[in-house]
């Protein structure tokens, strides 16, 4: 009975810490995944914006030519 009970510790020691690992490797793919994300977003704002700011001076510069 006493080679069994450090067997069992073990064993629940091993599966806490596999559960652990199954529990935190989605958070930080996640997490990860939501920065990139949020910083392809801020790009894509700022491309749009550049692309406003073009598009008004641009149009300036026509009429004043004209």
């Amino acid at each position: 009975m006493a080679k069994r009970d450090p067997s069992i510790r073990r064993l629940l020691i091993k599966n806490n810490r596999m559960i652990t690992w199954l529990i935190i490797l989605p958070l930080l793919v996640t997490a990860l995944l939501f920065f990139f994300n949020t910083q392809q977003y801020n790009q894509m704002i700022t491309n749009v914006n550049q692309a406003n700011e073009i598009r008004s001076t641009a149009s300036e510069k026509i009429e004043s030519s004209i």
